[in-house]
């Protein structure tokens, strides 16, 4: 896979560009917080109690892809079959995943691109506010007479008017207070979707600069960037600095 095929979809790990992009492949998340790992799997599981994670090799060393910034990619190169294991050995059972990254190059060049978007939550549970409960929990324990009238007859079941009797605003139990009278009739203090408090609309943000260029035999690159991705719940976020120099000496040229 390219740059080029990568930068079409902008994420923030190498795992996210190119899942559902390279048959054989299988990339799964266990967390949906912004930078979560992922787990990559190379033609599934091949043992219960040895590790199945790929070998990764990154410029020729083998590291860890989850430090890189996806801008730096050059290319990524997914070995499946045989060739891994016999230029990797065993460390290649489970697959091997190649990237190259970018590099300096003959002419001078200042590239610069971002990436902004806004998040919002797809859709929200549709759920009871605090009186719809109390009344569903009223017709529980109106019903429960028919439906269950040995328990109700042993006094299995409660009033719930009953009940929240004890936690009225200034009640001298030491209770919490829940519920206050108003009108001869109790009414909840609160009404709380928590899904508006623990959810957000967020925004993201993705820059990335790079300046390369040569002087003769020498190829230089410099590569900066900066992620800042606000994750829909609150206090949820990946902010990261990248930062990449590189050098390459051509000592002496045959022909």
């Amino acid at each position: 896979m390219k740059s080029e095929d990568m930068m079409q979809r902008p994420s923030t790990s190498i795992s996210q560009s190119i899942s559902g992009r390279i048959a054989g492949v299988n990339i799964s998340s266990n967390s949906g917080r912004p930078g979560g790992n992922q787990t990559i799997r190379i033609r599934g599981y091949s043992s219960i109690n040895a590790t199945n994670e790929p070998l990764y090799i990154i410029d020729g060393v083998p590291g860890d892809i989850n430090i890189l910034n996806p801008n730096d990619i050059e290319s990524v190169e997914v070995l499946k079959d045989a060739s891994s294991t016999a230029i990797y050995g065993t460390r290649g059972s489970n697959g091997v995943i190649v990237v190259t990254t970018k590099r300096g190059k003959n002419e001078i060049t200042v590239n610069y691109n971002t990436y902004l978007s806004l998040n919002t939550v797809a859709k929200k549970l549709d759920v009871l506010n605090a009186e719809q409960f109390l009344a569903v929990e009223d017709m529980i324990y109106a019903n429960a007479k028919k439906f269950d009238p040995n328990g109700f007859a042993s006094g299995k079941y409660i009033d719930p008017s009953v009940k929240r009797q004890d936690y009225l605003v200034g009640n001298t139990k030491g209770k919490r207070e829940l519920f206050k009278m108003e009108g001869g009739k109790l009414v909840p203090l609160y009404d709380i979707d928590w899904q508006d408090m623990l959810e957000r609309n967020s925004f993201s943000q993705i820059h990335n600069l790079s300046f390369t260029g040569s002087t003769g035999k020498t190829n230089y690159g410099v590569f900066l960037g900066y992620t800042n991705d606000q994750g829909i719940v609150k206090e949820s976020k990946l902010e990261r600095f990248s930062g990449r120099v590189t050098v390459d000496q051509t000592v002496y040229r045959i022909g």
